[in-house]
């Protein structure tokens, strides 16, 4: 490959890794679209969660954990997208390894109010539905 072609590239990739930072920075993200952010500026920029974490100020526990929504069902991602369920509530979640439980769980949260405070009490307990 011709060098200023490589060089092109690098250039390219440098600026939409820039645009997708900035976008990070928006007030009005949330916590999926940031998620997704994250992971897309790691598989362009062919970094590590640690990096990107040194790159934006953030931890690599902090880069992983908002990834993790993405493996949620997308009903569960629209809820937090939509502010139906917070993203503690959605972490909590991901604890459960069923998908149909999962779902369960999303209806009961929705439907009851629970709590995803820092003790977590009113969290759904998975292991009783």
């Amino acid at each position: 490959m011709n060098k200023s072609i490589i060089e092109e590239l690098l250039k390219e990739n440098k600026l939409t890794e820039l645009a997708l930072i900035e976008n990070l920075h928006r007030e009005n993200l949330n916590p999926i679209e940031e998620a997704k952010s994250y992971q897309d500026i790691i598989k362009s920029s062919n970094i590590t969660q640690q990096e990107l974490g040194n790159r934006i100020g953030k931890s690599q526990a902090f880069i992983a954990n908002k990834i993790r929504l993405l493996s949620l069902p997308k009903e569960i991602q629209i809820a937090v997208a939509q502010k139906k369920i917070s993203e503690r509530h959605a972490r909590s979640l991901l604890t459960i390894q069923d998908k149909k439980h999962q779902l369960m769980f999303l209806d009961r949260i929705r439907d009851e109010s629970y709590d995803a405070g820092p003790n977590q009490q009113n969290t759904p307990n998975p292991t009783n539905p």
